[in-house]
């Protein structure tokens, strides 16, 4: 049995059989030590360390090699609001597996980095991610619509995973707590 040549390595770099390092489209990557052979193209605007990878590969991305961003992937299934976790016990309850209920899709550039801050604008007001939300069901949508009120810069679609509804196409996240509402009023389950 012949092996087959693997050079394709983390973030999509390119190994280089020759120098043993790892190609990063602008610059090299060395991954016995952990950090790049070369200054950031970028200079400062990449952060304080100008050979450094990433703070955390597990939740940061930096597929350029120019500067780490925080990622959180969207899925297949979207982004939930209400939150899975918030919504047990209540009419509009809905498991991570239903396809047919609208969530939110993060558009642009870098969803996974929108998705992120979808969650970390969420946190003062409806709290942690996994954690349940203790209000009324009016307060729990009054408290989406605060987290979002400086998000729109942020654009995302409100539709179901599998198709079946199209609440909203490149609006604000505020405008999709809104439909969403609407949309479970509609269906009797608010």
């Amino acid at each position: 049995m012949n092996e087959v040549e693997q050079n394709l390595r983390f973030q999509g770099q390119y190994f280089d059989d020759e120098t043993g390092l790892h190609y990063n489209t602008f610059r090299y990557y060395d991954p016995e030590v952990g950090r790049f052979v070369t200054q950031d193209p970028i200079g400062l605007l990449g952060g304080h360390n100008l050979y450094g990878y990433l703070s955390n590969p597990f939740s940061r991305i930096d597929p350029w090699g120019w500067c780490e961003t925080k990622g959180m992937g969207v899925s297949k299934s979207g982004h939930h609001v209400p939150a899975v976790r918030k919504s047990v016990g209540r009419p509009f309850e809905i498991a991570r597996s239903d396809k047919t209920r609208p969530t939110i899709f993060p558009r642009g550039k870098n969803p996974e980095h929108s998705h992120w801050l979808l969650h970390e604008a969420e946190r003062p007001h409806i709290g942690p991610r996994q954690g349940d939300f203790s209000g009324t069901d009016d307060e729990l949508f009054a408290a989406y619509r605060k987290a979002y009120e400086n998000m729109d810069h942020i654009k995302v679609d409100v539709v179901s995973p599998n198709g079946t509804h199209v609440l909203g196409e490149n609006v604000t996240p505020r405008t999709a707590v809104d439909l969403i509402e609407n949309w479970l009023r509609e269906s009797g389950l608010r």
